[in-house]
């Protein structure tokens, strides 16, 4: 038979196999068909509000609005200051305009601190499983309160992508900061790790959120009705089978790719 939506195309025929036959399904997106809308993303910025920062916070400006420029407005966007303690700065909401981001970055309390555990905890909160999730801490220096040991914060990081899919990246300015710190949140947390004097890291750091953005939505998904009478042996290539049914969740399909299950 054949069908087509959303510029899949689907194929499925008989094919000789051993005593029996084989059902072949082969899927094609076409060359031509436009990519697949991307899913959205949940991004949460946490800035190092501590009073050092004030001499660096021009370039945190600039790189936020680097990422800013990468996301649309659909785009989920929380921002986190780190001081004393942690504060959520704008709630998690659609970016929109971005104004009221512009304005929660103005509005940041300098005091104290930093506390990134803090910070770090309040941004993974909005981490959910099946929402395309990424945290990025903009920081200078080293925190003086909560846990600040690579070997307790790294692992977190980890804990939180495995468990949610969320990714932490790091940037870290001037040359104060807590090295191996920051490199192991960003080790663990499957994110980049950004080090510098000053804005000139926002292309690489924009890079690379478009990069994930990049990535398509979840694949095709797959599913047959068995008839009555008919019994399944050998292998099923991509098929998974439970009762009367055989299901199979492809991988993302970009223009021209073409996958093929077998029955």
């Amino acid at each position: 038979g054949m069908a087509t939506g959303s510029g899949l195309t689907t194929e499925a025929w008989l094919e000789p196999r051993g005593e029996g036959q084989a059902l072949v399904v082969r899927l094609r997106r076409p060359a031509s068909a436009p990519p697949a809308p991307r899913a959205p993303l949940r991004l949460t910025l946490v800035v190092d509000r501590s009073a050092s920062m004030q001499r660096v916070w021009p370039d945190v400006v600039v790189l936020a609005e680097a990422l800013l420029a990468t996301l649309a407005p659909t785009d989920e966007v929380q921002v986190v200051g780190i001081a004393t303690g942690g504060r959520v700065l704008r709630p998690l909401g659609p970016l929109g305009d971005g104004a009221s981001v512009r304005a929660a970055l103005r509005a940041g309390d300098v005091a104290g601190g930093p506390n990134h555990e803090a910070g770090l905890e309040l941004a993974w909160a909005s981490a959910t499983a099946g929402v395309r999730s990424r945290v990025v801490v903009i920081t200078d220096g080293v925190p003086n309160e909560g846990a600040f040991l690579p070997e307790e914060l790294g692992p977190r990081a980890g804990e939180v992508l495995a468990a949610s899919g969320c990714t932490t990246t790091v940037v870290g300015l001037g040359s104060q900061f807590d090295a191996p710190l920051l490199r192991a949140i960003a080790a663990s947390g499957g994110g980049g790790y950004h080090v510098g004097e000053s804005a000139r890291l926002a292309p690489a750091l924009s890079a690379e959120l478009a990069g994930a953005l990049a990535a398509p939505a979840e694949g095709p998904h797959v599913e047959l009705a068995l008839p009555a009478g008919l019994d399944v042996a050998g292998d099923a290539v991509g098929f998974t089978l439970e009762g009367r049914t055989a299901t199979a969740t492809v991988a993302p399909m970009a223009p021209g790719a073409e996958r093929r299950l077998v029955l």
